[in-house]
C-alpha cells in the first residue's frame, strides 16, 4: 500500500514547518516554514525524482532535530528542570524523520513514481 508509506514523510514535513514557524521572527521566515511545510504537496506529481528529493530533505532536516534536543537539554540543566522527557520525544522526532526518509524508497513508492527497481 502506497498512503502508510507515504504518511511519516507527510507528518514530518508538517512538524518540521511547525518547528521553522515557531522559530519565525519576519516574513521570510514564515514563508520558508509554510514552503517546507507545503512540500509533500510534490507528492502529487508522478516524476521519478519527487520521492528521492523528499527523502533527501528529511535527512538533512534530521539532524536539526538532535540539535534542538542537546541545545534545550542544555538549557533545562542549567535551569534544573527535568530534560530526559523531552530528549526523548525529540530524538523519537528525529527517528520518524530517518524512517519516513526511508519509507519513501520502499516499492510501493517506486512503483507509483515509476523508478526502476535497483
Amino acid at each position: 500500500m502506497l498512503w502508510p508509506r507515504l504518511l511519516p514523510a507527510i507528518l514530518s514535513y508538517a512538524v518540521l514547518g511547525a518547528s521553522l514557524l515557531r522559530s519565525a521572527t519576519s516574513f521570510g521566515g514564515w514563508f520558508l516554514a509554510a514552503c517546507v511545510a507545503f512540500l509533500p504537496l510534490l507528492l502529487l506529481d508522478r516524476r521519478p525524482w519527487v520521492p528521492k528529493a523528499l527523502a533527501v530533505g528529511l535527512l538533512v532536516s534530521s539532524p536539526r532535530w538532535l540539535w534542538i534536543a542537546w541545545s534545550v537539554a542544555q538549557e533545562r540543566m542549567v535551569q534544573g528542570k527535568p530534560y530526559v522527557r523531552m530528549a526523548v520525544i525529540l530524538g523519537a522526532v528525529a527517528l520518524v524523520s530517518w524512517a519516513a526518509a526511508w519509507l519513501l524508497q520502499g516499492t510501493a513508492v517506486r512503483t507509483r513514481y515509476g523508478q526502476p527497481r535497483l
